[in-house]
Formats: C-alpha cells, sequence, structure tokens
C-alpha cells in the first residue's frame, strides 16, 4: 500500500463507521419495534426472518444486603436451596424446592434469586 492511499483509506474509514454507527442505531429501533410484536417469528416480504426469543427469568447469586431475609425466609431449608460460593448461588432445582419447602414464603424467596430474562433477536435469510 502507497502512502499515497492512507488518506483515501481514512476518509472511507470514517464514513464507513458513520454509516455503521446510523445502521446500528436503525437496527436497534428495528429490533425495539419486533419486540414490541411479541416472541416468535416474523417474516420479511422476501423472506427473510426474524426471531423475536424471550427467555425466562434466570437464577441468579444472591445479593449481600437480601442474605439474611433469604436466610429467614427458608429456615433450616436454606442450605438445600443454595450452595455456598463466594456468594450464594441458587441450586438449579431452587424453585421447584422452594414451592415444596417454603409454601406461601416461596414466591418472595425465588423473587430474591431470580433477574429478569433476556429478549434477543436473531435474523436470517
Amino acid at each position: 500500500m502507497a502512502t499515497s492511499d492512507i488518506p483515501k483509506l481514512v476518509a472511507e474509514g470514517c464514513k464507513l463507521d458513520a454509516m455503521i454507527k446510523d445502521a446500528g442505531k436503525r437496527l436497534a429501533a428495528i429490533k425495539g419495534e419486533l419486540i414490541k410484536a411479541g416472541a416468535g417469528e416474523h417474516f420479511g416480504s422476501a423472506g427473510e426472518r426474524a426471531l423475536v426469543i424471550e427467555a425466562g427469568p434466570a437464577l441468579t447469586a444472591l445479593k449481600a444486603e437480601d442474605l439474611e431475609t433469604a436466610k429467614t425466609i427458608a429456615g433450616k431449608d436454606f442450605a438445600k436451596l443454595v450452595e455456598k460460593s463466594v456468594s450464594y448461588k441458587p441450586k438449579k432445582s431452587a424453585r421447584e424446592l422452594a414451592e415444596a419447602l417454603l409454601g406461601k414464603a416461596a414466591a418472595k424467596f425465588v423473587s430474591l434469586i431470580e433477574r429478569p430474562g433476556v429478549v434477543q433477536v436473531r435474523f436470517s435469510s
């Protein structure tokens, strides 16, 4: 590559960078509209496909400020619901076990160990 090509490459790179930023903003807006349309497959006029996936809530580690509350709710069953690491990580079966072990307190306990699921949009043609 000749040094004389550098200004052309810089100019083209700047132009492409701006186009990518603009396209990214438009793509984010499109994804937002598709998410509003709901989970499932959506089709374009030429057979393109957009798949909107709404994941369910995922288990997450207990926050330090919620530890005592969770222990109070679960009582003697606390160790059956979580495993100790650097933090308290819910066991995969924590939701089901909480319902069986904690009764009415299960929902409050589960709310401490869940985080919202993530909505995704995947395109293919």
